[in-house]
């Protein structure tokens, strides 16, 4: 049976987002230095003060550490998840909006 597209369910390559790494419409794992206090979903931010996040965990005490990039993304991102403020061992997922 043959596949059929109806309406706006047009899938060309024309409406897929980037994949390149770092453009609007891409997602990063990033860990924020210094947020300064608690973030929610939808807090935007700018992306010179993210870090990419390289999250590894430790068996010995149960304890997540974060190795991350030392300089910052271009742009404005967006928390996707949330942010609690207290630790930079902290990594959330962020969309670029700009």
């Amino acid at each position: 049976m043959a596949s059929v597209i109806r309406g706006d369910d047009n899938f060309d390559s024309g409406s897929v987002g980037s994949t390149t790494a770092g453009a609007v419409g891409t997602y990063a794992l990033a860990s924020w230095p210094s947020p300064g206090s608690a973030k929610t979903a939808g807090d935007t931010v700018a992306g010179s003060t993210l870090r990419l996040a390289a999250y590894s965990y430790s068996n010995n005490n149960n304890t997540a550490y974060g190795g991350v990039t030392t300089t910052g993304l271009s742009g404005t991102w967006q928390l996707m998840g949330g942010w609690t403020g207290n630790s930079n061992n902290q990594a959330s997922v962020f969309i670029r909006i700009s």
